[in-house]
C-alpha cells in the first residue's frame, strides 16, 4: 500500500505594499532587499494599482543610494559616489523620454508609476554592487594596485549589477501590463529605451572613469 504525503503549493502575495511597509522600508533600508527581490509580485501590485506610489519611490531612491556607496568606496574612498551617479544619473537622463514617448503612443501610465518602474532597475542593480564589493575589496587589498585583473572584474561586476536591474525591470513591465493591460507597442518601447538607457550608462561611466 503506497503512503501519500500531502503537498502544499504556498500561494504568492500579490497585494500592495502598505503605507506602514514603505514608511518603514525609508526609515530601515535594509529592508530594500526583501521589498525589491523577495516580495516583488507585491511591488509590481502597488505599481500596477497605484497604491503609495512616492513612498515607495522614496525607498527605491534612498536604497539606489546607499547600496550603491561601498562598491564606488573600495573602487576609490574620494569618488565613493560615482557608482550611485551612474547608476541614478543614467536614469535621470532616460525617464522622461520614457514616460512621454509612452504616453504619446498610450501607456497611460502615470509620472510616478514610470518613475517606479525605472528605479526599479537602480535598486536591484544597486543591491548587487553591495553583495559584490566585497569581492573587490579583497582584490584590491590582495592585488598591486592598478591590477587588470581587479579593475576588470570590477567593470564585469558592474555589468552583472546593472544586467539583474534590467532583468527585474522586464518582470515587472510583464506584470504591470498584465494588470494595466497595455498596448503591445509599449512593449516595444521599452526594448528600444532599455538599449538607450545602456548606452547612456555605457557613456556616463566612461566619463566618471568607471571604465
Amino acid at each position: 500500500m503506497e503512503s501519500t504525503i500531502p503537498s502544499t503549493i504556498p500561494q504568492v502575495d500579490r497585494s500592495a505594499l502598505s503605507r506602514e511597509e514603505l514608511a518603514g522600508a525609508l526609515r530601515r533600508p535594509q529592508h530594500l532587499l526583501r521589498l525589491v527581490l523577495v516580495q516583488r509580485e507585491r511591488l509590481f501590485a502597488s505599481i500596477a494599482r497605484e497604491q503609495h506610489l512616492w513612498l515607495l519611490a522614496g525607498a527605491l531612491l534612498l536604497g539606489s543610494l546607499l547600496y550603491a556607496l561601498p562598491f564606488g568606496a573600495v573602487l576609490g574612498v574620494a569618488r565613493f559616489w560615482r557608482v550611485a551617479v551612474l547608476l541614478l544619473g543614467s536614469l535621470a537622463i532616460c525617464v522622461p523620454s520614457l514616460h512621454v514617448v509612452g504616453a504619446f503612443i498610450g501607456s497611460r501610465l502615470r509620472l510616478a508609476q514610470t518613475l517606479c518602474l525605472a528605479l526599479v532597475i537602480s535598486s536591484v542593480a544597486s543591491l548587487f554592487t553591495f553583495g559584490f564589493f566585497p569581492i573587490v575589496w579583497f582584490l584590491g587589498a590582495t592585488m598591486q594596485e592598478g591590477s587588470a585583473v581587479e579593475s576588470g572584474l570590477a567593470v564585469a561586476l558592474l555589468g552583472v549589477s546593472l544586467s539583474a536591474g534590467i532583468a527585474q525591470f522586464v518582470r515587472s513591465q510583464r506584470a504591470v501590463s498584465l494588470l494595466r493591460e497595455l498596448q503591445p507597442t509599449f512593449t516595444l518601447l521599452l526594448l528600444g529605451w532599455l538599449g538607450l538607457l545602456v548606452f547612456i550608462t555605457f557613456r556616463l561611466a566612461l566619463s566618471l572613469g568607471l571604465v
